[in-house]
C-alpha cells in the first residue's frame, strides 16, 4: 500500500512574538530538523511566494491553507521534490495588510512527522497593499534587478521601494499602451516600448528611431535591447520586425500566416540572431539563432508568454508559470498557482515575472 506524504502550510494572522521562529531550524517529533523558508517574505494579495520546506522527507503531496481576516483558502498541488526538499508556490492571500505567520507541517500519511500547531517551525509573511502596486506589462532586468513597466508607462524598480530609483518614465506623457521595456547593458537607462511603436528612452538609452508613424498591421508586442546597447528591435504581433540602431534585420514572420500571434522575442548574444515566441508555444529562429524545439504541436493549458536564452537553448513560461526547457536545465514550476508575464535567466537559474512587479526564482 502507497503511503501518502504530505506537507501542509498553515498561514494565520498572529502576534508576532518572542516564538516567531524566522530561517532558523526546529526538531520533528520524530528527531528530524525541519526548515521553512519563503521567498519573497512579502506582497500583495495574489503575488506569489515560493516555499521551501527542508528535512520532510520527501513528502509528495503538498496542502496549503491561508487563514487570517476575512480570509481562510486551502490551495493543493503536487510538490517539487530534489534530496528531501519540498518546493511549491502559493499565491498570497486576500488579507487585509499587515503580518501573517506561516507554519509548515510534514507527514507521511496520517503520521505526524512534526509537532502541530505551535511548536513547528514558522516564518514571517508581510501583506502589503495591493492598492499601490499598478499592474505590470513587462519586466527587463540585468542581473537579478531592473525596472517594470505599466500600461500608463510608469516605471518600478524589481527590488522594490528600497531598489534602485528608476531614470524617469513615460506616465505623464499621452501614449498608446505600454508593451514592453528593455534595460541597457549598464542597467543605467531603458527604452520603454508602446503599442503603437513609439519608443521613450530614459537614463544612458539613446533614442535611435521608433514605428509610431508606420501603418502597423498588427500591434507592437515588446522591445529587446542590443548586446551594444546601441540599438533595439522592436517585435509586433504578426512578427514583424523593426531594427534600429546597430540591431541587424535578420528576417520576419510578418508574411507568414501564424496559429497564434507573436508575444515576445529574445536576442542572441552577440547581435546575429533572435527568437520570436507565439503564444502556443510556436518559435521562430531567425539568423545564427539555433531552433531547439517548441510546444507549438502541445495542447497547452495557458498560453506561452516569454522566452528566454539558458543553456545552449532556451526556455518558454506560461502565463501559469509552466516552464519548458530545450536544451537548457529544468530546475522547477510553481505548479498554477499564480499568473506570470515573462522569464529571466540568471547565473543561477531563473525568474518568472508577475503582473504585481514580484518574481519567483529558481532554484
Amino acid at each position: 500500500m502507497r503511503l501518502r506524504r504530505t506537507v501542509r502550510f498553515l498561514a494565520c494572522a498572529a502576534a508576532l512574538g518572542s516564538s516567531l521562529l524566522t530561517g532558523s531550524e526546529a526538531t520533528a517529533a520524530t528527531g528530524q530538523q525541519v526548515a521553512l523558508f519563503l521567498t519573497p517574505t512579502s506582497g500583495p494579495p495574489g503575488a506569489a511566494i515560493t516555499a521551501v520546506v527542508k528535512g520532510c522527507d520527501q513528502a509528495d503531496h503538498s496542502l496549503i491553507r491561508m487563514f487570517g481576516q476575512n480570509v481562510d483558502v486551502v490551495y493543493e498541488d503536487k510538490a517539487t521534490i530534489a534530496e528531501g526538499t519540498v518546493t511549491l508556490t502559493f499565491p498570497v492571500p486576500d488579507a487585509q495588510p499587515g503580518p501573517l505567520i506561516v507554519r509548515a507541517q510534514c507527514s507521511i500519511g496520517d503520521q505526524v512527522l512534526t509537532p502541530i500547531p505551535s511548536d513547528v517551525n514558522q516564518t514571517r509573511l508581510s501583506v502589503t497593499d495591493r492598492r499601490v502596486v499598478e499592474p505590470v506589462v513587462a519586466t527587463s532586468r540585468q542581473g537579478t534587478e531592473g525596472w517594470s513597466v505599466s500600461a500608463t508607462g510608469r516605471v518600478t524598480p524589481t527590488s522594490g521601494p528600497v531598489g534602485p530609483n528608476s531614470f524617469g518614465d513615460a506616465s505623464q506623457f499621452r501614449h498608446a499602451p505600454m508593451v514592453g521595456i528593455a534595460t541597457t547593458a549598464s542597467g543605467a537607462g531603458y527604452w520603454l516600448a508602446a503599442s503603437d511603436g513609439g519608443v521613450f528612452a530614459f537614463g544612458d538609452a539613446a533614442f535611435y528611431g521608433s514605428a509610431a508613424g508606420l501603418p502597423l498591421r498588427a500591434p507592437v508586442v515588446g522591445v529587446i535591447g542590443t548586446p551594444t546597447a546601441q540599438g533595439y528591435w522592436l517585435v509586433a504581433a504578426d512578427g514583424g520586425m523593426f531594427a534600429f540602431g546597430d540591431a541587424r534585420f535578420h528576417g520576419s514572420t510578418g508574411s507568414i500566416r501564424l496559429n497564434a500571434p507573436i508575444v515576445g522575442m529574445a536576442s542572441t548574444s552577440i547581435n546575429d540572431g533572435y527568437w520570436l515566441v507565439a503564444s502556443d508555444g510556436g518559435v521562430f529562429a531567425f539568423g545564427r539563432a539555433g531552433f531547439h524545439g517548441s510546444t507549438g504541436g502541445i495542447l497547452l493549458a495557458e498560453p506561452v508568454v516569454g522566452l528566454a536564452p539558458a543553456g545552449a537553448g532556451y526556455r518558454l513560461v506560461g502565463s501559469d508559470g509552466g516552464v519548458f526547457s530545450f536544451d537548457a536545465p529544468f530546475l522547477g514550476a510553481p505548479a498554477g498557482l499564480a499568473r506570470f508575464i515573462g522569464i529571466t535567466t540568471t547565473t543561477q537559474g531563473y525568474l518568472l515575472d508577475q503582473p504585481t512587479g514580484t518574481a519567483v526564482a529558481f532554484p
